[in-house]
């Protein structure tokens, strides 16, 4: 018997493994394929099915839809926030919102901004997806192709609010109202390199092979410009909380901000100068070891409320067991002063809750 010509048995092979050679070519990156001019299109509001059951998806994004769009990606980050826990190794496989949610993880940024942004969709909210890679990781690449060990990008979304697109970080919550749709470097020095209406026919980062291939085509012959972006806008600030302390404390002072559903960001008590500035804008729990405060001292005059100051210094407890202010760049401080585990986070949810008032 004669033997199969190679093109013959690479036809039967492919059939016999269920592989698609066309489906599998990854297709070229575009900007344009999108219709940025007609934000009510229904383009820009359709269900991947490869995302998940559209009846499911538009049930839960029922439960989500809050009085205004925005509160509504507020929702949605919450919701998101509550059911999907960060998994490294779920970065590499594409799943649907049901497969998330059964295995309760979300791998990365991609897979993150899939659902996010089809319950944004489906709770009425026009959106599209928008892949960038680092500029810095694009130079790397064009330096030495085949000596590129690490693949960093991000998934922004850009979704149409009070009559214009804004660009929006969804697993960071930022919002850049003041966006253009034709800048190309967006927010972290990442460029924007392709955009589409279907987070899968898109091929982003959580179908992995495929994807490397098409970035490297995409960037072997890519000429790399920069363009400016405006400011940003924290949609969750006044729900991210930076906690100083030793242990126990902080994890008893983390638990109960946890439980009201902050974002505990940093737990730290050393490099002070690096989080006291990412704690600007949010809230910074300072929890006391007996009578002091884990603060250099240096610090309290700028930070303590003056009940805690006076505190620290040897005077009666804050009558509440907490004091609180607000500095003039925006940060909310709270001085703790509990003894123990139950005393901790009694003080932290009452002084939450009197913020939130």
């Amino acid at each position: 018997m004669r033997p199969l010509p190679a093109v013959l048995l690479l036809v039967l092979l492919l059939a016999a493994t269920g592989l698609d050679a066309a489906a599998e070519e990854p297709p070229a990156p575009r900007l344009d394929r999108v219709d940025h001019a007609n934000p009510g299109a229904q383009a820009h509001l359709v269900l991947s099915p490869q995302v998940g059951d559209a009846s499911k998806i538009r049930s839960l994004a029922a439960q989500l839809k809050a009085d205004t769009p925005v509160a509504t990606l507020a929702a949605i980050y919450q919701w998101m926030h509550r059911n999907l826990k960060y998994d490294e190794h779920a970065a590499y496989t594409w799943r649907s919102l049901d497969e998330m949610l059964e295995a309760r993880t979300y791998g990365g940024c991609a897979d993150h901004a899939a659902v996010f942004g089809t319950l944004a969709r489906a709770a009425g909210i026009p959106t599209i997806w928008v892949k960038t890679m680092d500029v810095d990781w694009i130079h790397e690449f064009k330096a030495a192709p085949n000596a590129v060990k690490s693949w960093r990008g991000h998934v922004f979304l850009e979704v149409h609010l009070g009559g214009s697109w804004q660009l929006l970080d969804a697993l960071a919550m930022r919002l850049y109202p003041k966006y253009d749709v034709r800048s190309r470097i967006l927010p972290g020095n990442r460029l924007a390199y392709d955009k589409g209406d279907d987070p899968f026919a898109l091929v982003l980062s959580c179908r992995w092979e495929l994807w490397k291939e098409q970035t490297r085509r995409f960037f072997t012959a890519f000429d790399a410009s920069s363009l400016p972006w405006g400011e940003s806008k924290d949609l969750l600030s006044a729900w991210r909380v930076w906690i100083t302390g030793n242990s126990p404390m902080y994890r008893y002072a983390a638990n109960a901000c946890k439980r009201l559903g902050y974002h505990v960001q940093r737990t730290f008590n050393d490099e002070w100068n690096t989080y006291l500035t990412h704690a600007r804008g949010g809230i910074l729990i300072v929890t006391c070891q007996g009578t002091t405060p884990v603060l250099p001292e240096p610090l309290w005059p700028r930070l303590l409320p003056p009940a805690g100051q006076a505190f620290v210094r040897g005077g009666a407890a804050p009558e509440k067991g907490f004091a609180h202010h607000r500095l003039a760049d925006g940060t909310t401080v709270v001085l703790v002063t509990g003894q123990d585990s139950t005393a901790v986070q009694v003080q932290v949810a009452r002084a939450l809750a009197a913020l939130s008032r």
